[in-house]
């Protein structure tokens, strides 16, 4: 037989919820966010939200779903324009973050992304040019040793963003190159 929970079961049980939702939080906070957020000194990443890389991938979306509603091409269309519009947005949404000890690029559409440089190892940082969805046309290419990265594109920066990256990066004394021309023309590298 069902019977209507009373008052002080109901609150309750809305107690024990909210300190399940806490739990869940803090264990999130534990796993996904590290020990990395306690020592981090500057995140460069301009504007995660409104930047024309996420404008784009949603107009490239938009249009594959538009395409395939009206155009009727197949279902193999869809499951072609779509990630490659996603992936094409992936790629262009890095952004960084300088702790004591590391340089760590991350990517703000795959949170759990992370790759971690040591300061001490990295022998240089060139600032390439792209032709791609950035204001600012620039990417950077990390150097240690005789190892390179990729080329990380990261279009949410825009000019103050840079600067101020540039400047965290010269007051950790490594060797910088900005071959961006949009870049070279309008920031600088502080000199000691």
């Amino acid at each position: 037989m069902l019977t209507t929970p009373t008052k002080a079961e109901r609150r309750n049980r809305g107690v024990l919820v909210k300190t399940h939702l806490v739990a869940i939080n803090n264990l999130f906070s534990i796993l996904c966010l590290s020990n990395y957020h306690n020592n981090i000194q500057m995140t460069y990443a301009g504007n995660r939200v409104f930047n024309g890389n996420n404008s784009s991938g949603i107009v490239f979306v938009l249009f594959g779903v538009a395409m395939y509603y009206y155009a009727n091409p197949g279902d193999a269309f869809l499951f072609i324009v779509i990630p490659v519009a996603i992936l094409l947005t992936v790629t262009q949404a890095f952004y960084f973050e300088i702790t004591f000890d590391d340089l760590i690029v991350k990517n703000y559409m795959i949170p759990f992304f992370n790759i971690h440089y040591r300061l001490n190892e990295i022998t240089k940082i060139e600032f390439l040019g792209t032709n791609w969805r950035s204001s600012t046309k620039a990417s950077v290419k990390i150097i240690r040793g005789d190892k390179k990265s990729i080329s990380f594109q990261a279009a949410s920066l825009g000019i103050p963003d840079w600067q101020l990256f540039v400047n965290d990066l010269s007051k950790n004394k490594i060797p910088l190159e900005i071959w961006a021309d949009k870049l070279r023309g309008t920031i600088g590298i502080p000199e000691e």
